[in-house]
């Protein structure tokens, strides 16, 4: 669960720009920026070094998002970069915006971490993305991947907004990691 600690932050986003229903929310709604954290687990029958070879951002899984993933966040197009090392940037590229993840540490075939910067997809007065990992952990018949994704939630009241906010980065999660199930293993 992620720290509830206020962030003053919420001039920079609002200086970006948020469109459409979402700049109405955050005209509505939008305040100080408190931090979230948010896990999604999902089971390979596999080894921890054939999740780590497949391992992809959002902007790289090949299926259609979802209706909902398509009606709340911008449709990812292509990202341009690898992730190779700490340092490593992979520009991601969506239909009206981008970012930018910086690859933070890499310790194969168990973890992967990164940092977003320079978040434009006109939702920054809602939300701004930060960073997140993914984690490989072994067991009795396989691995469990558990994707992390920290941001900030600009929204209030937080007890209102927070289990929309949670419910859709676990869609997203589950996309990617459902993805990456589907490029591993195809039918």
């Amino acid at each position: 669960m992620g720290s509830r600690e206020t962030v003053e932050v919420h001039e920079i986003a609002v200086k970006k720009g948020t469109h459409g229903w979402l700049g109405i929310l955050a005209a509505l709604f939008a305040r100080g920026g408190q931090r979230e954290t948010v896990v999604t687990k999902l089971h390979f029958n596999t080894t921890a070094q054939t999740v780590w070879d497949g391992i992809r951002f959002y902007e790289e899984i090949p299926i259609e998002p979802t209706f909902l993933l398509r009606l709340c966040i911008p449709y990812p197009l292509r990202s341009e970069g690898k992730k190779t090392g700490p340092g490593s940037k992979v520009m991601c590229i969506y239909n009206g915006g981008d970012l930018v993840k910086e690859i933070t540490s890499i310790d194969p075939p168990r973890l992967m971490t990164f940092e977003v910067h320079n978040q434009s997809l006109g939702m920054e007065s809602c939300v701004v993305a930060q960073g997140g990992s993914y984690e490989i952990v072994p067991t009795a018949n396989g691995v469990d991947v558990l994707l992390t994704t920290n941001y900030l939630g600009f929204l209030h009241p937080r007890f209102f907004f927070r289990p929309f906010e949670r419910f859709m980065t676990h869609q997203l999660h589950l996309h990617i990691l459902k993805g990456m199930k589907k490029i591993l293993f195809p039918a």
